[in-house]
Parts: C-alpha cells; sequence; structure tokens
C-alpha cells in the first residue's frame, strides 16, 4: 500500500499489517510499543541528519521489521555526507540505550539492540550500507 503526503511516498508492507494482527492477537502489545517506539526513534536520528544536511526523502518504507528511507538524488551525495546520515541512526539508539538503561530498562535494552544489529555488516542494515560506502 503506498499513498503521498505532502510529494513525500510512503509505502506500507503488507506483512507489517499482518505482523500488527499476529502481535494483537498473541498479546505482546507492550514488548511491540517498546519496539516500535526505539525503531521510530532509530529512523528519526536518519531523518533528522537527512535534513540537516539538506537533502531530501524521496519514499519511506514501513517494514515489517523496521523503517527504510530512499533519498532523492541517493547516488549522487557525497560520500561524507551519506556517512553521517547512515551513522545518526545507530547513534541515536544507542545514545538513547545510554540514557534509558538505568531509567526503563527495557527502552534501554530495545535501543542497544536496535543500534547493534544496525551496524552489522548486513545487506540494507546500516553497516552493510557502511561498507558499501567505505569500500
Amino acid at each position: 500500500m503506498i499513498f503521498c503526503i505532502k510529494k513525500l511516498y510512503i509505502s506500507i508492507s503488507n506483512y507489517f499489517l499482518l505482523m500488527l494482527i499476529w502481535i494483537v492477537l498473541t498479546g505482546k502489545i507492550k514488548t511491540f510499543l517498546i519496539c516500535l517506539t526505539a525503531l521510530i526513534l532509530h529512523e528519526l536520528g536518519h531523518i533528522i541528519a537527512i535534513y540537516l544536511l539538506k537533502e531530501k526523502i524521496n519514499i519511506f518504507y514501513i517494514l515489517p521489521f523496521g523503517f527504510c528511507c530512499r533519498l532523492k538524488n541517493q547516488n549522487k551525495i557525497k560520500k561524507e555526507k551519506m556517512l553521517k546520515i547512515l551513522l545518526a541512526g545507530p547513534a541515536t539508539s544507542l545514545c538513547l540505550a545510554g540514557l534509558f538503561i538505568f531509567w526503563t530498562k527495557d527502552f534501554g535494552i530495545a535501543n542497544f539492540i536496535i543500534g547493534v544489529f544496525n551496524l552489522l555488516p548486513l545487506g540494507e542494515l546500516d553497516g552493510g550500507r557502511l561498507l558499501k560506502f567505505i569500500g
């Protein structure tokens, strides 16, 4: 399902909607909301960096286990800018983990896991994309 808000395209995976139904049926709503909030804040770190570096988002994907942005003219963005954008998400997650680990342990742990997991050098994760830009 794709819709547009002020020239920003948003794509919601059908699997995301199925996952929501499964979460409601299994009663894991609290865990889901903690993880969803951590994922949104991680992506917000990327979005703030994109905004500060004066780039534009072409399409925003809502996937079953996270989010993804595609930038306008992504292949033409300088490496330094892309590195900052890619590192902004994990940096946000790890900073939030440090801030919240002693206050709300579950939220701190969720942010830590998301921050570290996204640094893995795999596929479309931040770490995999960093590896492509560095290499």
